[in-house]
């Protein structure tokens, strides 16, 4: 069985692709916004207990967002390899997941301490929010670099583009289309009515759903000795090996099955793939070939 892509880009006694440059421009960009979406409200709430002057108030946030973002940016840029062994280590998510978790704490606190002002709250909401986000993005951008690293250091033995098949890709978009639609009717149906649960469903719905339409785009895929990479847009996704239980070869698609219950299989239209031989051969090289049902 192949090595995991931590151990193949991290264990190594020769510096693998990506190990020894330092980190680059957006990237820093990004961990210094993210420091400064929990510093700035957090410095700016502390200094609306000093001063109430809104303009202040202002300036203070935005002071703290460049200064933060400034020395972050500078103290990442040191730190070679940071986007590569962050992006394969569990821990790539925690960024986003701490930031409300902190702020949460931090409310908390103040609420124990005295009374919490709408001020502390908006600010509150804002880092939380920020940092949910620029985490996210964050993570995202870390296991693109790794993927992108260990894919520049593997053997590599099939290249292929496709998207689903139009079979197994309709019920999936026409769900998609029914949850914006549905969506989209609660909150037209909560502005008469005044009932905020339709409005709270339809913001929880509405995202989900269009993620759901784009279940089954084409993607391009690459067979490595360390993994199967997926390339998106504006992203990549490296999986192991390990993660599959095997693939079938169907009269639509070729079919790679996860080993999570829970998670999407991926499923690749043969109309779409140039070299179907090569593509079943590489992945005959690490995974078994499962009869169809």
């Amino acid at each position: 069985m192949a090595p995991s892509p931590d151990r193949t880009l991290l264990d190594r006694s020769t510096d693998p692709t990506g190990l020894d440059e330092r980190p680059d421009d957006l990237f820093v960009l990004v961990t210094g916004l993210y420091a400064a979406s929990l510093l700035a409200p957090l410095a700016t709430a502390i200094a609306a207990r000093v001063v109430t002057d809104s303009g202040i108030l202002y300036s203070t946030l935005l002071t703290v967002v460049v200064l933060t973002t400034v020395v972050a940016a500078v103290a990442v840029r040191r730190i070679r390899g940071l986007p590569e062994r962050l992006g394969g280590a569990w821990y790539r998510w925690l960024p986003a997941l701490l930031a409300p978790g902190l702020v949460g704490l931090a409310g908390v606190a103040v609420a124990t301490a005295g009374s919490v002002s709408s001020t502390d709250f908006l600010l509150g909401v804002v880092a939380a929010i920020g940092g949910f986000g620029t985490g996210g993005v964050l993570g995202l951008m870390a296991r693109s670099r790794h993927a992108k690293a260990v894919v520049a250091d593997a053997d590599q033995f099939s290249t292929w583009r496709a998207a689903w098949s139009d079979r197994r890709r309709r019920p999936i978009q026409a769900l998609g289309v029914v949850l914006v639609g549905g969506g989209i009717v609660s909150l037209a149906v909560s502005v008469p009515t005044r009932l905020d649960i339709l409005r709270y469903v339809a913001n929880l719905v509405v995202p989900f759903g269009a993620g759901v339409v784009t279940v089954g785009q084409a993607r391009t895929y690459t067979a490595t000795a360390a993994g199967l990479e997926k390339q998106m847009p504006a992203a990549r996704t490296l999986y192991e090996w390990d993660d599959f239980e095997g693939y079938t070869v169907a009269e639509d698609a070729i079919v790679l099955y996860r080993r999570a219950p829970w998670r999407l299989p991926i499923v690749c239209d043969r109309t779409d793939i140039d070299d179907e031989e090569a593509v079943i051969a590489a992945l005959s090289r690490h995974l078994p070939r499962l009869p169809v049902v």
